[in-house]
């Protein structure tokens, strides 16, 4: 009995430490199935980040490409990709952890609480898959993660990875010809 208790208590805190939300919309009038090429835009802001920039770029090139899109020209690609970060500073975590065991009658109990709001800071992804043509959005996925501390560059390249493959995992696979 303890065993399974401490099983599903683990469980609760590892499942509820998940921070990354991804959400993705769509005009589900477009077919999607005529693009081929791509061309990935400047990026919307121009910040002191251009080591992360040049990661999301990387990472978005490798993920079109392992679906069959292949780069081109902004003049002759099917669609653009646009991409922005945002970073909310000071967001706070409802933590909180309770526990509780008692009886019908027999005036016994016990319980456990613990809560605690520590801040962070919270980074946005957004990807927008553009026309041509008018620029109008086609497709748009949003990543929504708790900011962490990476210590090297090729773990900070790893987690763009991750957080774009994520983001793009329910943009369709190129059509083929």
């Amino acid at each position: 009995m303890k065993s399974l208790l401490t099983f599903w208590i683990a469980l609760l805190l590892f499942t509820g430490c998940s921070s990354l939300k991804v959400n993705t919309d769509y005009d589900p009038d477009i077919s999607l199935g005529g693009l081929h090429t791509y061309s990935i835009m400047d990026p919307t802001q121009k910040g002191p980040d251009t080591l992360q920039d040049e990661r999301i770029i990387k990472a978005i090139t490798a993920n079109l490409n392992a679906k069959g899109y292949r780069s081109a020209a902004k003049e002759n690609a099917d669609f653009r990709v646009r991409f922005r970060t945002e970073v909310e500073r000071d967001v706070p975590s409802n933590v909180s952890f309770g526990f509780g065991v008692g009886s019908f009658s027999g005036n016994t109990g016990t319980s456990v609480g613990a809560s605690r709001q520590p801040l962070h800071d919270k980074g946005t992804l957004i990807i927008d898959m553009l026309s041509s043509s008018d620029e109008k959005i086609l497709w748009r996925g949003t990543a929504s993660d708790n900011l962490r501390k990476s210590d090297t560059p090729h773990e900070r390249e790893a987690y763009v990875q991750k957080l774009v493959n994520a983001l793009l995992k329910s943009f369709p696979e190129r059509a083929a010809k």
